[in-house]
C-alpha cells in the first residue's frame, strides 16, 4: 500500500469500484490487487470477526457511539458520521 500526505494521487481511485483488471487476458487476478477499497483493506488487513462481544470491550470504533464524531464509519452500505442505532 501507499500513503499520501500533502501530496496529489495519481489518479488512480482509492474506492470500492476501481480495480486492476481489463479484458482478458490483461485482467489481473482479484486475490493479488491493492487497488480498490475492499481489495486493498483485505489483502493488507488482519481480519477479526466479534461475536456476541460486550459493548464495553469492543475497541472504540466498533461501538454504537462514534468515539470522536469526526470518524466516518461505513454502515449498512453508507459512510456516516452517525452513531449506530
Amino acid at each position: 500500500g501507499r500513503l499520501l500526505n500533502d501530496k496529489m494521487p495519481t489518479g488512480v481511485a482509492v474506492s470500492a469500484a476501481m480495480n486492476h483488471g481489463g479484458p482478458y487476458p490483461a485482467t489481473g487476478h482479484p486475490g493479488f490487487t491493492a487497488v480498490g477499497i475492499p481489495p486493498a483493506m483485505l489483502r493488507f488487513a488482519m481480519l477479526q470477526c466479534f461475536d456476541a462481544v460486550r459493548p464495553e470491550r469492543l475497541p472504540a470504533l466498533l461501538r454504537d457511539k462514534n468515539p470522536t464524531g469526526s470518524t466516518w464509519r461505513r454502515i449498512d452500505g453508507q459512510w456516516t458520521l452517525a452513531d449506530v442505532g
